[in-house]
């Protein structure tokens, strides 16, 4: 960051004041971007909350400068009620299982990370706030995929040919198809060391008043904890959070629902990872 303007120990609002001017002055977003990362992380590291919500507008407001459309800023109005909805929720998250919540939305051909709180055992990931990766990779994203329009799968086949991140990211157009319609039929995704090795999560959607797919929880952690039964405790945290938020957001849930039973899943799961681990 440049400009002199301050350093983390002045506090989040001084780095919000910083971020604001670098935009607004001096139209360095680059640089904006930066001040308003660093007020994000002082102010979630102060609890400071009102300081995280202005800091999360800064870089919303970086996106929207990016894509100048009225329609966009709009669109950001929406995904901000999503996340400060979204985020005790994610909090307790973490809280119950020490492992990273993640709240995506989608852009495209890409999901957007609008949150994410870090647990004890993974600091360190490819996806922070307001970073993206390609819907066919990670588990929050490959959960937006499978909820988005049927075009949009088409459109990410015929984008040219998918980058494999490790030996376990999909880039097979049938296996990828294969992957949507299993997520669709179970209600979430497993990602495993698709996008990091040694990293494995779980992606669950979340809807609106509309029923459709607003969004996507994930959480993630190191694959040596995922053992069978801190999948099952994984899995119905996800879910139970995922459906408090829709719920907020106004969706409302089917007279009758398939409810399989969590040991089903975390059954179909293990044996997935078994198949994963023998790839050559």
């Amino acid at each position: 960051m440049t400009g002199g303007c301050t350093t983390e120990q002045d506090g989040a609002w001084a780095l919000i004041e910083c971020g604001t001017r670098a935009r607004l002055g001096r139209g360095d977003l680059i640089d904006a971007r930066q001040w308003f990362e660093a007020a994000y992380r002082e102010a979630d590291r102060t609890a400071d909350v009102p300081a995280m919500a202005e800091a999360a507008l800064g870089l919303c407001g970086l996106w929207v400068h990016e894509h100048r459309t009225a329609a966009a800023w709009g669109l950001v109005q929406a995904r901000l009620e999503l996340r400060q909805i979204a985020h005790p929720y994610l909090a307790q998250l973490v809280h119950d299982t020490d492992e990273t919540s993640f709240l995506m939305i989608r852009d495209g051909l890409h999901g957007v990370c609008i949150e994410r709180i870090d647990g004890s055992y993974v600091q360190s990931l490819v996806l922070k706030i307001g970073g993206s990766l390609p819907l066919y990779a990670g588990g929050g994203t490959r959960c937006l995929l499978a909820y988005s329009p049927p075009e949009v799968l088409d459109e990410v086949l015929a984008s040219g040919p998918l980058k494999a991140f490790t030996p376990y990211t999909i880039i097979n157009g049938v296996a990828l198809r294969a992957d949507v319609e299993q997520t669709r039929y179970q209600g979430y995704t497993l990602s495993y060391q698709d996008v990091t090795i040694g990293v494995a999560a779980l992606g669950v959607p979340v809807f609106d008043h509309r029923n459709m797919a607003v969004g996507a929880l994930s959480l993630s952690g190191i694959t040596p904890r995922w053992t069978e039964a801190h999948m099952a405790e994984v899995l119905a945290a996800v879910r139970k959070a995922a459906q408090q938020i829709s719920l907020k957001m106004g969706w409302q849930p089917p007279a009758s629902t398939d409810s399989a039973p969590l040991a089903t899943g975390v059954s179909r799961m293990t044996s997935a990872l078994r198949r994963m681990d023998t790839r050559t």
